[in-house]
């Protein structure tokens, strides 16, 4: 008597799809079969899978070839209709991300090598070598870039890449600063101050960048500092130290020529009213100085009939000793006159009856 193997026919298998990986390998992930005989006890027959694509790339219902063996305790009481078979499934692109790092520079330097990070790839080189690149590379004036620095890659269809751009930044250059070297200087009643420039070795090319400065020009004796507050050059910036310089303008030592009227100064005679001649000129190096700005002038006992003195002091920025000058405010002259008259002796001044009169001799 021969018992005959029952026969197991797979009707379906079904495949995953996957994300590319570089590989063919393939996930069954359900098999359908007939041909099993029911109630067998604690028996089991089970159909046990291994698939395969046809190649590792991406694509859609790509063949997968699958083969099939026996399991489980009552495997040996059957046999396959065919131990191999196909089907299809997908090969999805698999996401990769490339992160480009932000970078910077300093106006005027060369860019510096751009770097980045790959997250996603199966295998080194597969989007061959990536180069990180500005893409605003002829732009180098001092300022921030958002998104400039790209990466340049392989295109791969077995991946979707996703470029995160870096920003890229071109910081302003320091200079230096020239200032000149004379900070204190004589009063004169003219302008005065301190210069600054921006050092040209401290330019790129044949740059050009000039200076604001605040403070730096002033007239009246006092001390001073000038500030540098700006450049006229957007790629340059100011340094840390160095904007500002001290400086002063001290008053002058000098020695005015004072010239009087002297008709005037002989021509005056007590009147009850204050004398106040003015010096017809005050000079320093031919220049004439302007009362109650550059000297004062004041008097004293020049209302009644004496010695009167006229005293010159300076003030704002010249500095010189008082000068003085006396002069004289004459007397007047008095001439008295009486009426005639005439009374009977009677032993009392005639007075009474006379009118004495004052006459001023100017």
């Amino acid at each position: 008597l021969i018992i005959n193997k029952a026969t197991i026919t797979v009707e379906e298998v079904l495949v995953a799809a996957k994300d590319y990986d570089g590989t063919k390998t393939a996930v069954v992930s359900d098999v359908t079969f007939s041909g099993n005989v029911p109630g067998q006890g604690s028996e089991i027959v089970t159909v046990t899978s291994f698939a395969s694509f046809v190649d590792a790339t991406v694509g859609t219902e790509k063949t997968v070839n699958v083969t099939y063996t026996l399991t489980g305790t009552g495997a040996s009481n059957y046999v396959l209709a065919s131990e191999s078979g196909s089907t299809t499934a997908d090969i999805n692109v698999k996401n990769v991300i490339i992160v480009v790092n932000s970078s910077y520079k300093t106006y005027g330097e060369a860019d510096p090598t751009f770097t980045g990070s790959v997250d996603g790839l199966v295998q080194a080189g597969d989007l061959g070598t990536i180069n990180y690149v500005r893409t605003n590379s002829s732009v180098n004036a001092a300022d921030s870039y958002e998104k400039v620095i790209n990466a340049i890659f392989d295109a791969n269809i077995n991946y979707d890449v996703t470029v995160e751009k870096g920003d890229f930044t071109i910081n302003q250059k320091e200079v230096e600063l020239v200032w000149s070297s004379t900070t204190e200087f004589d009063y004169d009643g003219s302008k005065h101050g301190v210069t600054v420039s921006v050092k040209a070795e401290s330019l790129i090319g044949t740059d050009e960048c000039s200076v604001e400065v605040s403070d730096n020009e002033q007239t009246a004796v006092g001390n001073y500092t000038a500030t540098v507050i700006g450049l006229s050059n957007g790629n340059y910036k100011l340094p840390s130290i160095g904007t500002q310089l001290s400086w002063t303008i001290v008053a002058s030592e000098i020695t005015p020529v004072v010239s009087w009227n002297v008709g005037e100064l002989e021509s005056y005679k007590y009147d009850g009213t204050e004398k106040t001649p003015a010096p017809s000129s005050i000079q320093v190096n031919d220049v004439d100085l302007i009362k109650d700005v550059d000297y004062t002038i004041s008097y004293a006992n020049n209302k009644n009939a004496g010695t009167a003195t006229a005293t010159i002091k300076a003030k704002g920025g010249y500095s010189f000793a008082d000068v003085t000058k006396e002069f004289a405010i004459a007397k007047r002259i008095v001439t008295l006159t009486s009426d005639n008259g005439e009374k009977t002796y009677d032993g009392t001044a005639l007075t009474n009856l006379l009118t004495a009169k004052v006459q001023l001799i100017l």
